[in-house]
């Protein structure tokens, strides 16, 4: 399975002062899960095909699209759910 970040994750990193290295340790792990990442991932509800990921403190938001996993958002968790349905606009 392919992972695609969109631009503004790059903004998100800047926000929570994460290295971009993040990014790429975050890849790693969505390849190694990709077979399970259904399981592992819960949905939004209200929001499908939108779903999420608990990475420690934030919430990684993606959706599946043609065996690509498209990652739209990299969120604080006390912020991550403020306003969810904008999410959609960064694609």
């Amino acid at each position: 399975m392919l992972v695609r970040f969109v631009e503004y994750i790059k903004t998100d990193l800047k926000k929570y002062n994460l290295h971009a290295t993040y990014l790429k340790k975050i890849e790693e792990k969505l390849i190694a899960n990709s077979d399970r990442i259904t399981k592992i991932s819960q949905e939004l509800h209200g929001f499908k095909p939108l779903r999420k990921l608990r990475l420690g403190d934030y919430r990684l938001f993606f959706f599946i699209e043609a065996g690509t996993l498209v990652c739209i958002a990299l969120k604080h968790r006390k912020e991550a759910y403020d306003n969810v349905g904008n999410l959609f606009k960064r694609v």
